[in-house]
């Protein structure tokens, strides 16, 4: 109720190869999408406190990320990448390594304020994850929206209903234990999650989660 939908209308595709275009090779010649990451909050994203699992600082997740080679490729050379990447954004871009389809997919997280448990999503969340996927539509080849676990499916409907004319893919994925601890679900749903915003041209919001 009272949700502002024209702030969540997806430009139309200019023609009906236009989600296809964005496989093209980047330099270098290896095919290079880039993927807006929106962390909204829940287990993928804590780290172990005095009283349990709480969501991490500003720029946690993406210091995590960074450490894990199977996420972040270090070693590559970004800078030939970074042309169509906004100026303010270049520092914090991540990089995957060549996945199952000879693909690198570059990334960047941005995290909400503050970061919520999922039981916490309220439908103001949902117009705002709506809007910032809207607002960086143009900039980003795809999306992935990282979530706790209990009302994912809740915002997935809920996007899949917000974004019109959508031509791009979003994924949903989060996980039940934080990305920092041993047995993490969480590395393979996120990389799972950018194989898929990195690779495929799917026009709606999916959920990936195993």
């Amino acid at each position: 109720a009272g949700t502002d939908r024209a702030a969540c209308q997806m430009p139309a595709p200019s023609s009906p190869n236009a989600a296809t275009a964005l496989t093209k090779p980047r330099a270098g010649g290896m095919p290079m999408r880039r993927v807006l990451v929106l962390n909204c909050g829940g287990t993928i994203g804590m780290q172990d406190t005095a009283h349990g699992y709480a969501c991490g600082p500003s720029g946690f997740l993406s210091g995590i990320c960074r450490s894990v080679p199977m996420i972040h490729d270090p070693a590559f050379d970004l800078a030939p990448h970074l042309d169509a990447v906004d100026a303010a954004s270049r520092g914090d871009m991540l990089v995957t390594p060549v996945g199952e389809f000879g693909t690198r997919t570059l990334f960047r997280i941005v995290d909400y304020d503050p970061l919520l448990d999922s039981s916490n999503m309220t439908e103001k969340e949902w117009v705002r994850i709506a809007s910032d996927i809207a607002a960086a539509y143009d900039a980003w080849d795809a999306f992935v929206v990282l979530h706790g676990t209990d009302t994912m499916a809740f915002t997935c409907a809920a996007l899949s209903l917000f974004l019109h004319n959508l031509a791009k893919t979003v994924v949903v994925t989060g996980s039940q234990i934080p990305l920092v601890r041993p047995r993490s679900d969480g590395i393979s749903n996120f990389l799972g999650a950018l194989l898929i915003a990195g690779t495929f041209d799917i026009p709606e919001v999916t959920l990936y989660f195993a």
